[in-house]
């Protein structure tokens, strides 16, 4: 099961940050929610709070198939291997320094 914590929307924005709480496995998924506003530009909290609903059914759906998981995302950097510059010379001069 997956319960939500909804913040205040902001003055002057468009979104709302949501935590997403899983019981099994144990994981919390944060991110925004784009809230909904009325024909008048109003925000309307029940929509929102309906779109967030929907939201979490997805974000349950994405623990379950193991998308989105209590491990930290890595960084292309993280996976960069080091190579010395000397070396990246000689490979773009094929091999000639």
């Amino acid at each position: 099961m997956i319960t939500t914590k909804v913040e205040n929307i902001r003055m002057g924005e468009n979104k709302v940050k949501v935590t997403f709480i899983c019981d099994e496995p144990n994981i919390t998924h944060i991110r925004y929610v784009n809230a909904v506003m009325d024909k008048s530009g109003a925000y309307d909290k029940i929509a929102t709070l309906e779109r967030v609903e929907q939201v979490a059914q997805g974000v349950q759906h994405k623990i379950n198939a193991g998308v989105i998981t209590d491990q930290p995302m890595k960084t292309p950097v993280e996976d960069v291997i080091p190579v010395p510059l000397d070396e990246l010379t000689m490979e773009q001069n094929n091999g000639t320094t």
